[in-house]
């Protein structure tokens, strides 16, 4: 049906998150729900979880990590907020 649109994006590249909001906007000028369900635990190598030890942590996977989990659904909310914003949704409701 037309009633859900799946837009594919990597959270790691700025491009890919400008290029899903310049699509939003040509085909609907409007976002009614904005699901972030991105996430990373483990460094998909060695462990499969959040137990690894902060001493064979490495600045790659924290960066990686960062930028999945914290970074990149910011900045796609924040590129999404108008479309949002001017149908008053993401607004809680008083």
């Amino acid at each position: 049906t037309d009633r859900i649109t799946v837009i594919a994006l990597d959270l790691e590249k700025q491009e890919t998150i400008e290029s899903a909001a310049a699509e939003i906007k040509s085909r609907f000028n409007r976002v009614d729900l904005l699901l972030n369900a991105a996430g990373l635990l483990g460094d998909g190598s060695t462990t499969a979880g959040p137990e690894r030890s902060i001493s064979k942590l490495d600045r790659d996977w924290v960066e990686k990590t960062m930028a999945v989990n914290v970074i990149g659904p910011v900045m796609l909310s924040k590129e999404l907020a108008p479309f949002m914003k001017s149908k008053q949704r993401g607004k809680p409701k008083k």
